[in-house]
């Protein structure tokens, strides 16, 4: 079967690349692409590709949180075609997924976040967001049974989001929201009964060393583990020592439990004692 025939991605490198196409429109598109590459080399520009498993654990992890990777793909504005090779492969054509893809590709997919406020309602999604902003109530001393009470839900199905590892979206909504209400205002303190519920909060979220709102960038909080753990790594990593100094004394000095601080705290000791071994 001639390549005019099959399914061709005319006029792009692909094509001639990865569909064998000869036609003058694919050797031009080639033609192009060798010509642009030369250009970058000369210019110490060329960064043509970056590792795609970074980019596949990405897109499991949305898939976890309720967007598959067709949704991902709409919103990134990237082809159907190249995110289903990226995980699938070719299998026609007996091709595995690539180990390698465009840089430009990385970045419009992993810019790809969770958005309550695009999901259906009866979505399921990761609960870790969710678990931390009840906590951080807490810590202001707004008890589990009072936060419910507010958002219209039975206190024993609240307290279960605390242990569950997924929550709808309906709830994690609402429990935003509440949150963006209370976090700066302390419970009333008027009755005994109020007193107790607001020390006793209190009590239980210092014994479990829960972090209160303030301790949480606004673009980290609503990160699943998995995605919290590689943004503070790459953020840590761009910091200089003397950044990462200010983290470990802020840390030590105020008893800072922010997770960007902790790292940064984390990473300035890793590196003095790196140095310190070298020197040795």
């Amino acid at each position: 079967m001639s390549p005019e025939t099959r399914a061709v991605r005319h006029g792009t490198q692909a094509g001639y690349t990865l569909d064998g196409c000869r036609c003058p429109r694919c050797t031009k598109a080639h033609r192009d692409y060798q010509n642009m590459r030369s250009r970058q080399i000369a210019y110490g520009q060329w960064n043509p590709l970056v590792d795609a498993d970074p980019v596949r654990e990405h897109l499991a992890l949305l898939a976890d949180q309720g967007i598959g990777w067709r949704r991902a793909t709409r919103l990134a504005g990237v082809s159907r075609y190249t995110v289903h090779r990226l995980l699938y492969g070719t299998p026609a054509a007996g091709r595995p997924p690539p180990k390698r893809i465009k840089p430009k590709t990385a970045e419009k997919l992993l810019a790809v976040r969770l958005d309550l406020d695009t999901l259906p309602p009866s979505s399921v999604i990761d609960g870790t967001a969710t678990r931390r902003r009840i906590q951080a109530l807490c810590v202001v001393g707004w008890s589990v049974a009072e936060q419910a009470r507010q958002i219209g839900m039975w206190p024993a199905n609240l307290n279960a989001v605390l242990t569950s590892k997924r929550v709808g979206v309906a709830v994690a909504r609402k429990v935003r929201d509440l949150t963006e209400r209370l976090w700066n205002q302390p419970p009333p303190e008027t009755t005994r009964s109020e007193r107790k519920s607001v020390s006793y909060t209190r009590g239980r979220a210092a014994r479990k060393g829960w972090l209160p709102l303030a301790a949480w960038d606004d673009d980290l909080i609503d990160l699943p583990d998995a995605w919290l753990a590689a943004e503070l790594q790459r953020r840590v990593a761009e910091m200089d020592l003397t950044e990462l100094a200010r983290c470990d004394r802020y840390r030590r000095e105020h008893g800072e439990r922010s997770p960007l601080v902790v790292a940064g705290a984390e990473e300035y000791r890793r590196r003095r004692a790196a140095a310190r071994r070298g020197a040795a």
